[in-house]
């Protein structure tokens, strides 16, 4: 490999040399900070100037390989017209098996980043990137990659909530889904994968009563009405409502006026995570479920360590009749908790 870091008084990078990008990505985890705060604002540099995607896509697949934070730092601050090729490059990573847990990983930390190009724009849904999540969502069965795409899809949706009209039915079926194979417990499944998926799944559940309580609960009135859905409605579904509060909406409002632009024009991103937060009757849900930085700490950083507990699901009750939901939440609080290695 051409050397680009040259020794004068210490090292430093040689910004003018004729080079090729890719090199220096294996500098990016370099103990010396310098050298790295230096390449991290040199590949930067070339983005802005480059429009071509190889660039990015070559760092994307540096990312696939290492996990490297450094590499992460730059992909969640592409601007125009990167943040296009990053939305088609995460979809790809999806959609092939290869790289899909780091693809949806990547996608968790950019949604927790927040950028205005996503909060601006309708790119994650017309790029097709929302279709393939929710195809992951519903075909997958790899518990990590399933409970890192329910949290990527409960951080994003208040960011994009004036493009979720036409997207709503196909997310309650992701959670109906979703409810269902939690609910069977594959055996090959480990208990501490499916606890964690459970309490995303909480998560997500608090989003979508909280934003859109008219539609949402007129889906599980109509999906959990019939006969085959009782045991898992029962089990897991009935005592998520049981911690709920009525929503205002539900009296005054209706399907039509919950998805329109001119309820979500006056709020940011962080009134929408309030708001479904008040609707809460579990403390530790408003406090746990929308800190990005506590996202991507604890579950994005901290390696998976073994449960010993015994199996615990949303039917399970504890003395004095405490519900499993608090129990479940208190677990996910004391855990640390990922699916990184």
């Amino acid at each position: 490999m051409a050397s680009h870091i040259e020794s004068n008084h210490g090292n430093h990078v040689n910004k003018d040399a004729d080079f090729d990008v890719r090199e220096l990505f294996n500098l990016l985890d370099s103990a010396n900070i310098t050298d790295v705060t230096e390449i991290k604002d040199l590949v930067q540099e070339k983005l802005i100037e480059n429009s071509d995607t190889w660039i990015l896509n070559s760092l994307v697949e540096y990312y696939y390989i290492t996990s490297s934070k450094e590499a992460i730092d730059i992909l969640i601050n592409v601007k125009t017209p990167h943040d296009k090729h990053l939305v088609d490059k995460i979809s790809e990573g999806i959609r092939g098996a290869p790289h899909r847990l780091k693809a949806v990983q990547l996608l968790l930390h950019v949604v927790c980043k927040q950028p205005m190009w996503i909060q601006k724009s309708d790119k994650i849904i017309s790029q097709s990137l929302f279709g393939v999540l929710m195809k992951c969502l519903k075909n997958e069965t790899d518990v990590p990659i399933l409970m890192t795409g329910v949290m990527s899809l409960t951080v994003l949706l208040p960011s994009i909530p004036t493009y979720l009209g036409h997207q709503l039915s196909t997310i309650f079926e992701v959670f109906s889904h979703l409810m269902t194979f939690s609910h069977k417990k594959p055996g090959n499944v480990p208990d501490v994968y499916l606890l964690h998926l459970q309490v995303a799944l909480y998560s997500l559940f608090h989003r979508l009563y909280g934003m859109f309580p008219y539609s949402f609960l007129a889906f599980l009135r109509t999906y959990y009405g019939k006969k085959e859905n009782i045991a898992v409605y029962e089990e897991c579904v009935k005592p998520m409502l049981e911690r709920v509060r009525l929503h205002p909406g539900l009296i005054t409002g209706n399907r039509d006026a919950e998805i329109s632009a001119t309820r979500w024009r006056t709020m940011e991103i962080q009134d929408v995570v309030m708001e479904c937060a008040k609707m809460s009757l579990d403390v530790m849900e408003g406090m746990w479920d929308d800190s990005s930085e506590s996202l991507k700490k604890n579950i994005l950083y901290k390696p998976l360590e073994q449960s010993k507990s015994k199996d615990i699901t949303f039917q399970t009750r504890g003395k004095n009749g405490e519900n499993a939901v608090n129990k479940l939440l208190e677990q996910s609080k004391c855990k640390d908790s990922s699916f990184i290695n």
